[in-house]
């Protein structure tokens, strides 16, 4: 059952806006693209660079919120959802890989490497950064039956975007991390991991690879890189396999 609190600080919308299943992204390009996904819209509003559209799929509400890139605004958009009541969160967004992964595979994280300094402001570094597995599990049986292929594994989240690619010792870091069999880097999902395990709300990510690692090193060593932006429709069936397996919960 929703609390009746009022607005929270950051999203511009109350408990009766949103439902409590949500898919989380980091921009407001891959809202659009979510939204178009959703077969009604109910509700729309931003504030700065938050965004909430709460609408439904085949009967089943969904809100789908805009939070920004990063761990922190993440956190808050945890935050704020759990006061209003939410019970499942996935994240729909965009990965580097580290292994071999291709532009435009299907990636869902087990769990993730808490490089990011958020969640440390929440617990001990032990504690640890994962998915819940029945969300997952839907997430997997949803890709099952539209006879998609998703990369299973740990990921790495990670904050100092430009440092990482401008350090000349922070590729030895990504090389550390593709030893030990992590599959992709990108920033957000060990807060969201871990804030709402806390909250007690069940999360998981559907992730899109939109850069390699011998990209970003060419990039790094001033080479020429032609960065693929053509991946829309790989974010739409992410968004629409996470849609799935949020209309498979049950309890709220």
């Amino acid at each position: 059952m929703k609390r009746t609190y009022k607005r929270t600080f950051h999203l511009p919308c109350t408990p009766s806006d949103v439902s409590s299943r949500v898919l989380l992204t980091h921009d407001f390009q891959t809202g659009e693209i979510i939204h178009r996904c959703l077969t009604s819209i109910n509700f729309t509003a931003e504030k700065g660079q938050f965004s909430v559209v709460t609408g439904e799929h085949k009967g089943v509400p969904i809100t789908v919120v805009s939070c920004g890139i990063g761990s922190p605004t993440t956190a808050m958009a945890v935050e704020e959802l759990h006061e209003f009541g939410v019970r499942h969160i996935i994240k729909v967004g965009t990965c580097v890989s580290l292994l071999k992964d291709p532009i435009g595979q299907l990636i869902f994280p087990t769990g993730a490497v808490r490089s990011e300094g958020t969640s440390g402001r929440y617990c001990r570094p032990e504690y640890p950064a994962v998915a819940d597995q029945n969300l997952l599990g839907s997430l997997r049986e949803a890709t099952k039956k539209k006879r998609e292929v998703a990369t299973i594994g740990v990921i790495w989240t990670e904050d100092d975007y430009y440092c990482l690619l401008k350090d000349p010792d922070a590729f030895r870091r990504f090389s550390y991390w593709q030893q030990r069999f992590v599959v992709a880097a990108e920033m957000e999902c060990s807060a969201l991991f871990v804030v709402g395990s806390l909250r007690g709300i069940k999360t998981a990510a559907a992730l899109v690879v939109n850069r390699t690692f011998p990209e970003l090193k060419r990039a790094a060593a001033g080479k020429k890189v032609r960065w693929r932006t053509d991946i829309e429709n790989r974010v739409k069936i992410a968004a629409g396999l996470s849609i799935a397996a949020l209309c498979a919960t049950t309890g709220g």
